[in-house]
């Protein structure tokens, strides 16, 4: 049996899921301030676990120039210009290609056309 409770306005006894008051017609008569609270305060966890959960995942598939070394690039010098938020960059050799590495603090800062772009003027 479902549980009564007084409306919010009027005080009738209507079930706390009711979408209606049976007397009054107030709209949820049930649910008071503290149970939107809850809900609002459910959403809000809802939604920065799954922010959390993006962020982990993105970060775990960031590539660090060590990371590149250790699959075979080999450094030959510092870059001294980096493309834009670059934190630093090197030219080196990779299965005999030349080719350069940028790291870059914030992955979203990097602007993937101008990447793209040097990219295809330094290999086509």
């Amino acid at each position: 049996m479902a549980r009564l409770v007084k409306c919010k306005v009027c005080e009738y006894q209507v079930a706390r899921k009711a979408r209606t008051c049976v007397q009054c017609h107030a709209r949820n008569p049930g649910l008071t301030a503290t149970d939107y609270l809850i809900y609002c305060m459910f959403i809000v966890i809802i939604i920065a676990g799954i922010m959390l959960s993006y962020k982990i995942t993105f970060n775990d598939q960031l590539i660090r120039i060590k990371d590149v070394e250790a699959a075979g690039f080999e450094k030959q010098y510092q870059r001294q210009t980096l493309i834009q938020n670059a934190e630093v960059g090197w030219v080196g050799e990779w299965h005999s290609e030349r080719i350069e590495v940028y790291q870059f603090a914030n992955i979203r800062a990097v602007d993937l056309g101008v990447v793209y772009l040097s990219r295809r003027l330094c290999c086509d």
